[in-house]
């Protein structure tokens, strides 16, 4: 029944996803988030879609219908479930998407922290980037690059879901700046990270070999590996979690995994803390 529903749903959007019927999708989209959170919720579409919750703005290129309060529940779960950022800590978000852990960091961090928000696609970007404008998230620097193994550029996939978008084997795609991990440490004069969250869909094999300098002054590392695609028919490439485990296992870290969740996107989540009581990173 679930199916049915969720493939319902697509063909309603589709239908209605077009100039002239957009205000319908947004009107249902705002009716049912006001009836969820029992406060004024506004919806419309400028390029994009723009949600406009009591709490924040979230901006999408495709119509979602969760809720900021959810959001936020499923970024604590999985993006701070080793390491909650505190007042005044650097988090470097690598994969950012359109910013939903971005604004939750950029509010944890506070006036006097600093986030880097790193996200390759195009398209994907300009949501990341008008977020932060919506949002006056001025502790944030929102970057459009793709994390490769060196400076240049490469090819990102250009999928309708963007948040699946990848330079992983790509063949045909949109040609975008690159650079490598400790490039971008070293542009941007970071001194520490105390917080790293990378998901990069199974792309961590071609950039570990350029984060070796910037991973020492790290504190706590939160990488989301893609073993589960791999395992459901997906490319072998994205089969990476133990070179990730191994690669910070090598470069101090105490590894912290979540074996027994029964959620396979879980599982795959790698997380990392500094061994001993000096982070190297540390202020």
């Amino acid at each position: 029944m679930s199916h049915f529903n969720d493939a319902l749903r697509a063909g309603v959007y589709r239908a209605f996803n077009r100039p002239g019927f957009r205000f319908l999708l947004a009107t249902g989209a705002a009716g049912q988030a006001t009836l969820r959170l029992r406060k004024l919720c506004r919806v419309r579409y400028e390029d994009a879609w723009i949600q406009e919750f009591p709490n924040g703005v979230l901006v999408e290129p495709r119509l979602r219908l969760k809720v900021l309060p959810e959001i936020e529940r499923v970024v604590k779960d999985t993006c701070m479930y080793e390491y909650l950022p505190h007042a005044g800590d650097v988090v470097l978000d690598i994969g950012a998407g359109t910013g939903w852990q971005t604004l939750c960091f950029s509010r944890m961090v506070g006036g006097s922290g600093r986030v880097i928000s790193v996200e390759a696609h195009p398209k994907t970007f300009g949501c990341l980037n008008r977020m932060c404008e919506l949002n006056k998230l001025l502790n944030v620097s929102p970057i459009h690059c793709a994390v490769a193994a060196g400076g240049g550029n490469v090819l990102i996939s250009d999928d309708e879901k963007h948040a699946q978008n990848s330079i992983l084997n790509v063949k045909r795609g949109v040609s975008v700046p690159s650079a490598t991990l400790d490039e971008l440490f070293r542009s941007l004069r970071l001194s520490r990270i105390d917080l790293l969250k990378m998901n990069i869909e199974g792309a961590e094999r071609i950039v570990l070999p350029g984060m070796t300098e910037m991973i020492r002054r790290t504190c706590h590392v939160c990488i989301a590996c893609h073993d589960f695609c791999a395992d459901s028919g997906g490319p072998a490439e994205m089969r990476t979690k133990s070179e990730v485990v191994a690669f910070l296992e090598q470069n101090g870290f105490e590894v912290i995994t979540r074996a027994s969740d029964p959620r396979a996107w879980i599982r795959d989540y790698v997380y990392g803390r500094r061994r001993g009581s000096r982070c190297e990173a540390s202020r």
